[in-house]
């Protein structure tokens, strides 16, 4: 059985201790949050684009641990 690009994004997130991940499910990515879904961080997905950024800009200087957006 082969591994699948999206699960090898998931699982060297977790690896590298990620804990929160922020991005907008679309066409594009939606494997990848597919593969989110049984991992062991948390996804944010805030309503539009911009919001993400400011979303993870906020929440960097604030937090103990790792975050990817």
């Amino acid at each position: 059985m082969t591994t699948s690009g999206a699960a090898l994004v998931v699982k060297t997130l977790e690896d590298e201790g990620v804990e929160l991940v922020f991005g907008i499910p679309g066409t594009h990515n939606i494997e990848l949050y597919d593969a989110l879904a049984p991992a062991s961080f948390c996804p944010g997905a805030p309503v539009a684009r911009d919001d993400i950024a400011l979303v993870a800009a906020g929440h960097a200087p604030w937090s103990t641990f790792v975050a990817v957006w």
